[in-house]
């Protein structure tokens, strides 16, 4: 699956992949998406385009800001770019900027079919130019075999990611969807850790919560994020417990044979 196959799915079914459908999340799990392909990168001339993931890594922001431009502020400063930002000031509601993000995305998939590898070339040098991001920052790339070792590295690095508990979660969720083990199939791989964290941690952790703090969470309405920064108040704490969580459940996942998941996966957590 690349982005275009990813953002043709969410379009039908956008609450499988983010809840709340904000589109926010939706570019947050992008990003998760993007980085677990290997293909994610910040815009700059060193960028190797060779996959249409790479190529909206690198350019979609700039992109969408420049047609923003052109068709709405002529006044607007490209190095001010948010998407979500641009996105939500020209339209009424969620459900309309999402809408019109997708129908970007869709018309800049077309341009990438469209131009030659020399256009991209020109625009990185013209994206390096406005936005100034050092070369050595697009090197500084975390890389990971499995999403254990993704959080791991989080926990060591927090400064290079955002603090928000929803971006955090949704970033995970999108690199299982890069790895291929979301959204969860209906028989996990058992002996993988992405395939039984994407499978059953939501799961687990509401319940946990359920079960040491209050069994209002339970409540399908809200998801985990909500919960935790329900319970904590703030987003450092709400972070924080998300990692401890993740952490007792990988002990529980090398602890136990696939026996147990399928088990799991058969009856439920009783």
């Amino acid at each position: 699956m690349n982005i275009e196959e990813l953002q043709k799915d969410m379009c039908t079914r956008p609450n499988v992949y983010v809840f709340p459908v904000k589109l926010e999340n939706i570019l947050i799990f992008e990003s998760g998406f993007l980085v677990a392909t290997g293909e994610w990168s910040q815009p700059c001339s060193k960028v190797e385009f060779k996959s249409i993931n790479r190529v909206f890594s690198v350019y979609s922001g700039y992109w969408i800001a420049q047609w923003y431009t052109d068709n709405i502020d002529c006044n607007y400063k490209l190095d001010d770019a948010q998407i979500f930002e641009i996105l939500q000031s020209i339209t009424k509601s969620e459900d309309e900027a999402i809408k019109l993000y997708f129908s970007l995305c869709k018309n800049f998939f077309d341009e990438f079919r469209a131009k030659k590898s020399e256009y991209w070339d020109k625009l990185a040098l013209k994206i390096c130019g406005v936005w100034s991001i050092p070369i050595s920052q697009c090197e500084d790339d975390i890389t990971s075999n499995n999403i254990e070792e993704t959080l791991n590295q989080m926990m060591m690095r927090p400064k290079m990611y955002p603090m928000e508990i929803a971006s955090f979660y949704y970033m995970i969720r999108g690199e299982l969807c890069g790895r291929g083990a979301f959204p969860p199939v209906l028989v996990p791989d058992f002996q993988s850790v992405d395939s039984v964290f994407a499978s059953f941690f939501d799961v687990w952790a509401i319940q946990r919560i359920a079960g040491n703090i209050n069994c209002k969470y339970e409540s399908k309405n809200m998801s985990l994020p909500e919960i935790l920064l329900s319970i904590e108040k703030t987003e450092e704490k709400a972070v924080t417990m998300f990692f401890s969580l993740c952490q007792e459940f990988f002990m529980l996942f090398h602890k136990n044979q696939p026996e147990y998941w399928a088990k799991i996966a058969k009856e439920g957590w009783g």
